[in-house]
């Protein structure tokens, strides 16, 4: 057993109970007090429910194809004007076809949000809410709770937005978007649809609150890229568009 910051292995202590001997492990070093900060970063990143893959991902080695750089040039400007937007409640909708990074993205973001500024983030994608809900209904104290939580956290993403839609929770779609619309609560939204066919799925009232919720903050791109699949002739740009916020605390994922 190592500390999770310096990977310092813990000091073993043998004890003896009657006839049982028993190992305890103790840490040598001093982190614990010294990385106040990192340790509620690290309960920040592990009560977030991002993504396994992203919950670590720093975009430090990524070079950005010319196809996805305006989407890229978004999320950065996004995350270089961050105290702003959230001072106004103002979040994001990224919006765009297959395959082009939408979740990375959003992820890497949150990643930098909880990093820099300490700020409570929740991850939720679309299937995921429909099959919680689902569950919960039977359940009327946890399902209350569910929706007190996605309703109060301080940022919430909403990933594939739409892409999982049953008219029949359309009141609980509604009801996190206006409960967090009047208390200024924001929520950074990514889905497959665009704003016309999302206003299709959930009427123009739903849309005309998200999209004062988002403002200026919304970006489409359509590409036949693949960002999953990239293959060595794909044109890429000189550098990593990310650099400037690359990740100093990422090694606290473990």
């Amino acid at each position: 057993m190592e500390c999770r910051w310096c990977g310092k292995e813990y000091k073993t202590l043998r004890t003896q109970l009657y006839d049982k001997i028993r190992e305890i492990k103790i840490p040598e070093c001093n982190c614990t007090g010294p990385n106040d900060r990192l340790d509620r970063i690290y309960r920040l990143k592990k009560n977030c429910a991002l993504p396994f893959k992203f919950r670590k991902d720093d975009m430090k080695d990524f070079v950005t194809p010319r196809e996805l750089l305006p989407l890229h040039e978004f999320v950065k400007n996004y995350l270089d004007n961050l105290q702003s937007f959230l001072g106004r409640q103002v979040g994001m909708f990224l919006s765009g076809s297959v395959g082009i990074g939408k979740t990375r993205l959003i992820c890497y973001l949150a990643n930098r949000m909880i990093e820099l500024d300490e700020h409570a983030v929740f991850f939720v994608s679309g299937s995921t809410f429909e099959s919680q809900l689902d569950v919960l209904k039977r359940y009327r104290n946890d399902f209350e709770d569910y929706l007190e939580k996605l309703c109060s956290v301080e940022i919430l993403i909403f990933d594939d937005f739409a892409e999982s839609f049953c008219p029949f929770n359309k009141k609980y779609y509604s009801k996190v978007i206006n409960d967090r619309y009047l208390e200024g609560r924001v929520i950074l939204f990514t889905s497959m649809f665009d704003l016309q066919k999302n206003e299709e799925i959930f009427g123009p009232h739903i849309m005309s609150r998200i999209k004062e919720m988002v403002k200026e903050n919304y970006i489409r791109l359509d590409t036949k890229l693949d960002f999953r699949a990239l293959d060595g002739n794909t044109e890429i740009t000189e550098k990593n568009i990310f650099n400037d916020h690359s990740n100093d605390v990422a090694e606290i994922w473990k």
